[in-house]
């Protein structure tokens, strides 16, 4: 019989199944693309897997209102090395979700912070980060405020698919 990963609790008290990481320390790039990620466990992955340099989140990733933010958030708190953020097949991915989520603050409070940002680090992008987000939702102009606000980071926006 196989056997079952340990349950855990997520901010919002579901149960969901937590893999164990072990053998994956030294992956460099992930795909994920289900509609159970979570903010929790992108956070939880990437504390386990801090080697990762590419980061791709599909259409059903993170679609509860504000998981989008805080798991990016966490993803650029928790691995210092991502190069490539890959956020295009994401419908929350647009210019504001993408600003709270580079500087730190998941929140769509006002100012920014709310509950999850509270005992948060600011993020720091410590190497160039390529954040590659959909045309329709995110404008030419908004990419240049984006790169403008964040020295490091270079938006590249991708078609929207047909």
């Amino acid at each position: 019989p196989r056997r079952r990963a340990p349950a855990a609790t997520d901010r919002d008290g579901d149960a969901w199944a937590v893999p164990r990481f072990r053998g994956c320390v030294s992956l460099l790039e992930l795909s994920l693309c289900s509609p159970r990620v979570t903010a929790d466990f992108v956070a939880r992955l990437c504390f386990a897997v801090p080697t990762l340099s590419v980061l791709r989140l599909g259409p059903t990733c993170l679609a509860a209102p504000g998981q989008g933010c805080l798991a990016i958030a966490d993803a650029l708190r928790l691995l210092t090395g991502l190069e490539v953020l890959d956020v295009a097949a994401c419908d929350w991915a647009d210019e504001a979700a993408l600003r709270r989520a580079l500087a730190g603050r998941a929140s769509s409070a006002p100012g920014g912070f709310g509950d999850d940002d509270r005992g948060r680090d600011a993020v720091r992008i410590t190497a160039d980060l390529e954040v590659r987000c959909r045309e329709d939702r995110v404008s030419a102009a908004a990419a240049r405020r984006l790169a403008a606000d964040h020295a490091r980071v270079a938006v590249v926006r991708l078609p929207a698919p047909s």
